[in-house]
Parts: structure tokens; sequence; C-alpha cells
């Protein structure tokens, strides 16, 4: 191995360690703050949104007869499926306080315990 590959070899942790902080300290202002607001009710129904998200990965490439798509048609796939979960988490959770499969989830994992 060449000296430049085991400088990027054994800097690679230092730079994911920097980058997760920069990340979390540009997560502490408020305008980031404000624009990553949508994503919270995603976040909120992480495991339902998967779900979702993968059945409907799947159909979509079914009806469109895609095998691999490239990365073009990965994102003119995924945002418009971004933008629809943003939507069902943000109505979904308007009338409960979690999703479906994370009350499923929570239930079979809580069923021993007493309260």
């Amino acid at each position: 191995m060449s000296n430049w590959q085991t400088t990027l070899s054994l800097s690679a942790p230092l730079q994911t360690i920097i980058y997760f902080i920069v990340l979390l300290y540009l997560t502490l202002l408020t305008p980031v703050q404000k624009l990553l607001k949508p994503f919270e009710n995603v976040g909120k129904m992480a495991f339902t949104l998967f779900i979702l998200q993968i059945l409907s990965i799947i159909i979509t490439l079914k009806l469109t007869g895609i095998n691999y798509p490239t990365p073009t048609e990965s994102l003119l796939y995924g945002f418009p499926i971004l933008l629809l979960m943003i939507i069902i988490s943000s109505l979904w959770l308007a009338k409960f306080n979690q999703g479906p499969l994370e009350k499923l989830w929570r239930k079979w994992t809580y069923k021993n315990v007493k309260r």
C-alpha cells in the first residue's frame, strides 16, 4: 500500500467524526431547523413509511418494467415518494399519535410489561 493510500485510510475515521460534528452544529441553527421541520413527522412514522416506501418502489418498478434504475431514474421516482411520505405522515399524525406499524410494534414489544 502506498503512503497516500495509507494516509487516506487513516484519515477516514477522523473525517467522519468532523462531518458528524459539523452536521450536529448545523442542526442547531434555527434556519436549518425550519428547513428540516417537514421531516419531523416522517421521523415519527419511520417504520411505517419504510415499509410503504419499499412497497411503493417495488410497485413502481414493476409497473414501469425497470429492473435496475439509473441514478437519475432513482431521483425521479424518489422525490415524489418522499413528498408523498411527508404528506401522508402529516395527515396521519394530525389525527393519531403514532403510525400504525409503530403502534403495533409497541404493542408487541410491551405486551408483557406491567404498567
